[in-house]
């Protein structure tokens, strides 16, 4: 099989992961990018790395080698600045939509008109509406369309899922999940904090993973959603407190504080009628019923990235592990988190 010829539209920084990803995969290449910054098309050409992966590159020889093999390519990319145009006219077998969140929507339809196959970063889209759209068309088209929650790739997280499906820890019956992140400080001056391109703050961008993780971990079918928003001085949401009543009965709790010097942590408690998980940083410890706690013992499995996983697919080797049903579930809690925020009351899904 030939490689899988990519197109990027967007240059910023996750262009840079995923890249590498793709690099790392062996299987695929960049062919073509649509950026309409010049500044970020000329850095991207370059390969000039952020340095948060210039830092991970010193203890990691497959980042390494990666790095050096797109960079000896020297940056021999169809350049646009349109994407649809690199859509019309390239020869391309998928995309990676790596742009601000409001322009999700439009890009991933175009890119199925065109035949193409889709990877879209988180969210997959801003209202309901939309994502419902992108489901039907994804169903529709044949191709394979992924959101890139990397949690669903994750082994601690495939761990935690399949824990629960297992019947371990019992019913689930309560769902804790913390973030904290300097998202204040480090998204002031850029599009995040627009709300015409970013649809919504840290919950939106940042928080899209934890609520993701929520709904993927448990397999629970939200009913009802309450909000608390707290902008500051932002025109966007920067701390959060959403509660999703389930189905079933569980409760769940995201915190999301935006406004803090802690640059990262995270945290899941999930309790059940006969047990409980409890992750913080990298540990994870198990509690029985009677509240005996033993580390979690967590099996090997296989590393994959997003768009590894994406590309695997694309070749019949895998199912895609974020499909857009699970974009839309996302949505789904998201915006009725907002509008809980605004009404005062929780809103039913």
């Amino acid at each position: 099989m030939e490689d899988i010829r990519i197109g990027i539209v967007g240059c910023g920084g996750m262009a840079y992961t995923h890249t590498i990803g793709i690099a790392q995969h062996g299987r695929a290449r960049v062919t073509a990018i649509a950026e309409p910054k010049e500044a970020n098309r000329e850095r991207f050409l370059k390969f000039g790395l952020p340095g948060w992966i210039e830092h991970s590159m010193a203890t990691d020889d497959s980042l390494r080698k990666a790095v050096k093999t797109i960079r000896s390519a020297g940056g021999k990319y169809a350049v646009y600045t349109n994407y649809k145009r690199m859509v019309e006219r390239e020869p391309l077998d998928a995309v990676l939509i790596l742009t601000p969140h409001t322009l999700h929507y439009r890009q991933i339809l175009d890119a199925l008109d065109a035949g193409l196959h889709v990877l879209v970063e988180k969210p997959m889209a801003c209202t309901t509406r939309d994502a419902e759209d992108i489901v039907k068309a994804a169903r529709k088209s044949r191709k394979v369309v992924g959101v890139a929650y990397q949690r669903h790739v994750t082994p601690i997280y495939i761990y935690l899922r399949e824990t629960v499906r297992s019947g371990k820890i019992g019913k689930v019956e309560h769902i804790l999940f913390n973030l904290c992140q300097s998202w204040y400080q480090f998204t002031k001056g850029t599009w995040r904090r627009s709300p015409k391109y970013a649809g919504g703050g840290e919950l939106m961008d940042s928080g899209s993973h934890i609520v993701d993780a929520m709904l993927w971990v448990t397999g629970l079918k939200p009913k009802r959603v309450f909000g608390k928003m707290i902008y500051f001085d932002a025109r966007v949401d920067i701390n959060s407190a959403v509660i999703v009543e389930f189905a079933n009965g569980a409760m769940g709790q995201i915190n999301i504080i935006g406004k803090t010097p802690i640059p990262f942590g995270e945290e899941l408690i999930l309790t059940g009628s006969n047990g409980a998980l409890h992750w913080k940083w990298d540990t994870l410890e198990y509690y029985d019923a009677n509240g005996k706690k033993s580390p979690a013992e967590i099996p090997s499995y296989p590393q994959m990235t997003p768009v590894g996983n994406f590309l695997d697919a694309i070749e019949g080797k895998a199912q895609i592990a974020a499909p857009p049903e699970c974009g839309l579930g996302v949505v789904r809690v998201t915006e009725a988190a907002f509008k809980s925020s605004k009404l005062g009351r929780y809103v039913n899904l």
